[in-house]
């Protein structure tokens, strides 16, 4: 069978154009990636009654659902679990598209 690193995807990171491409096109879309946990916050704030009715027909918090990760017992923790998550990536991605 077919390796992985037969695979097309990695040589493009072995060309310089294309690495300095990417970066430059992650630097201009990074400050709007930065204000995602501001959006989701107005959304959550906008759309309360719909999280309220969801959780009060489905009976999911505090309990496993596939393929969720992480449990939470509330609504807010959900939200701040999830830009936690998203934070941390962004910055992980920088830190690795800017080091290629």
């Amino acid at each position: 069978g077919r390796k992985k690193t037969d695979s097309w995807y990695p040589r493009l990171f072995m060309d310089p154009v294309f690495v300095k491409a990417l970066q430059d096109k992650w630097t201009e879309c990074k400050p709007e990636l930065d204000q995602v946990p501001e959006m989701i916050d107005r959304l959550v704030e906008l759309n309360q009654a719909s999280y309220d009715h969801n959780f009060q027909t489905w009976k999911i918090l505090g309990t496993y659902v596939w393929p969720n990760y992480k449990v939470c017992s509330t609504y807010a923790e959900e939200v701040a679990y999830l830009k936690e998550f998203y934070t941390k990536r962004v910055a992980w991605l920088d830190t690795e598209l800017m080091k290629l």
